[in-house]
């Protein structure tokens, strides 16, 4: 393939400006707002460059976008990998200018997703273009895979390799921001949600429900020592830095709205958990449902027996 020539058929403002476009499109997992506006975009776009499209949907309002370039003859298959899902922008008023706006100020662009990944999403299609435009003949194909819930449970890329398309597949490009540097590895990812139960209750009687945070707290900070020994026991990785633990959503009640004289029912945390090579997912797991246990263990104690059991007995009587 001559690259000069393919290199020639990309126009830099047209790359600039796909990128406004994808970033303009709002593609946060949340109600009412998904992927499935950006992918039915970029769908359209890659069948009017010409590619084989398929649009395989893997969960309501989130849909998997391939393309795939032929070429001319039997060879191998290169993939360019992306996501169409980007994380929350945060506090809108915090941001220079707004997240969806997908601002240009001379080289670069400010927006939600605009590093990752549909600044990345707009480069692999422009180059994928580029190589159809240019005529310039190769052997095999290149496939976009273009993909949902990157920033979630990775429910697009399990549903990509269930339907067998890395089958296909002999090489990949994961177009992800590392700053120009080419990745050779990647942590591990595992998803955790926690979750106490307590009993609602007025704060003025706290004695007459249960409160789910203090368990929570305690089994927060277990964890945290879990993070500490197993940092200690695996030191730094020399391309990954240190495996963690890291608690990101903490809700108290998961349903409903918090009342600040009023005891939630339930306590959710949600753990972001990287791990390094060495680290045993089935360990850190078993290790999380003992520190679960434990504390639950040790509330029903606390319930139990002692002082606590007795002034909530009184009170339940008074009320009876």
């Amino acid at each position: 393939m001559n690259l000069e020539t393919v290199l020639k058929a990309i126009k830099r403002n047209d790359l600039m400006e796909l990128t406004q476009e994808l970033v303009r499109i709002p593609s946060v997992r949340r109600e009412g707002q998904y992927e499935e506006r950006t992918a039915l975009f970029v769908a359209e776009l890659l069948e009017k460059m010409g590619l084989d499209v398929v649009v395989e949907r893997v969960e309501p309002h989130s849909p998997n976008v391939i393309g795939v370039l032929q070429g001319q003859g039997e060879g191998p298959c290169l993939m360019f990998e992306c996501h169409t899902d980007v994380v929350t922008e945060g506090e809108p008023s915090e941001w220079k200018y707004s997240p969806f706006e997908g601002r240009r100020v001379g080289d670069r662009i400010y927006g939600r997703g605009a590093c990752d990944t549909k600044g990345n999403l707009a480069a692999a299609i422009k180059a994928v273009e580029a190589i159809f435009l240019s005529g310039v003949p190769f052997r095999g194909k290149i496939l976009l895979g273009i993909l949902v819930d990157e920033e979630g449970m990775m429910s697009g890329v399990k549903h990509f390799i269930r339907q067998g398309w890395t089958n296909r597949v002999h090489g990949a490009i994961i177009c992800e921001p590392v700053d120009n540097h080419i990745c050779l590895t990647q942590k591990g990812a595992m998803r955790a949600e926690l979750i106490t139960k307590g009993k609602m209750s007025h704060g003025a009687q706290p004695l007459a429900g249960f409160n789910p945070i203090p368990p929570m707290v305690s089994i927060l900070e277990k964890i945290a020592q879990l993070e500490q020994e197993e940092i200690d026991t695996r030191g730094k990785d020399p391309l990954l830095g240190f495996p963690s633990l890291t608690p990101t959503v903490i809700q108290a009640p998961v349903k409903g709205e918090p009342q600040l004289n009023v005891l939630p029912e339930q306590c959710r945390v949600l753990l972001d958990i990287r791990t390094v090579p060495g680290q045993s997912h089935e360990f850190l797991k078993k290790q999380l449902e003992e520190i679960v246990q434990e504390e639950e263990r040790s509330v029903r104690a606390s319930l139990e027996s002692g002082r606590l059991r007795q002034i909530r007995e009184e009170l339940e009587k008074g009320l009876s």
